[in-house]
Parts: C-alpha cells; sequence; structure tokens
C-alpha cells in the first residue's frame, strides 16, 4: 500500500486512490496514510462481492435481451467514433474517460435498471427469526420483479 501511496505521488493518475490524495482534511491536510489504508480497503472489501453479483446480473439481462446489447453496442461506438476516431484499435489503446462515461447514458441507465431489479445489498432492518439464548438470523424478503428493459 505505502508503495503505491508514493508511486501516485510521483505520477498523477486519476484512479480511486489517487482521487482520496488529493483531497483534504478539515484542517487543510493531506489525509495520512493510514487513513488513506483504511479507505481503500475499506472499497475493496465492501465493493467486491456487491460489485461482482451486480455485474453478474447486468451481463445476464443483457444476455438475454439482444435488443439492449444492441443499443449499449450503439451508443459505445457513436461515443468513441466522436472522441477517439474510426480507427478501432484506438479505442482499448487507453480506458474510457470520464467525459466519454458521461455520454454513455443508455449504458448507465441499463446499470440502474439491474441495481433496481436485482439490488446486490439492502440497508436497513430486516424480519429476523429468533433462535435461543438471544441469537437470531436476520433476512431480507424480496419481491422481484418482471425485466422491464
Amino acid at each position: 500500500m505505502n508503495d503505491a501511496v508514493s508511486d501516485r505521488k510521483g505520477i498523477p493518475s486519476d484512479d480511486l486512490m489517487s482521487r482520496f490524495m488529493k483531497k483534504r482534511d478539515i484542517d487543510g491536510k493531506p489525509i495520512s496514510a493510514p487513513v488513506l489504508q483504511r479507505i481503500i480497503l475499506s472499497f475493496i472489501l465492501a465493493g467486491r462481492d456487491t460489485s461482482s453479483v451486480a455485474l453478474s446480473w447486468f451481463f445476464w439481462l443483457v444476455m438475454n435481451h439482444p435488443n439492449v446489447e444492441e443499443k449499449i453496442i450503439k451508443e459505445l461506438t457513436t461515443v468513441l467514433e466522436e472522441t477517439r476516431g474510426g480507427e478501432r484499435q484506438r479505442w482499448t489503446e487507453d480506458p474510457i474517460d470520464f467525459g466519454e462515461a458521461d455520454r454513455l447514458v443508455y449504458l448507465k441507465a441499463a446499470l440502474a435498471e439491474t441495481l433496481r431489479l436485482h439490488v446486490s445489498f439492502k440497508k436497513g432492518k430486516g424480519s429476523h427469526v429468533s433462535l435461543y439464548r438471544g441469537y437470531f438470523i436476520q433476512y431480507i424478503a424480496w419481491k422481484k420483479f418482471d425485466v422491464l428493459l
């Protein structure tokens, strides 16, 4: 982790860690390395399962709705042709930047719809079944919706 922090100090980047490194605390000081480590570790651990579940549902839905896949591909093609030119090899040389991502309206809508239909994580209280000696199992019941894509 310390190597990653020192690498980013020398070479500007636009990844998550670099963005937190640019932030200042309430006193205007840079975020300390231990706090930065806890923030990044939280993102890695908290986001791993929920992100993989959400992406699994997204790709399953897209696979089962070819018309949605066509619209996503058309939108990606249009944005990349306008920003990177018609030479398709250039499209994969660099990741999509924030300006390009902002223009992917249909893709963002499809991802949001996936999260609405198949919530990865529910915040709040659910029901529970009491066991013995004060132990209980908490669960949340979900109602499945028909796919509206």
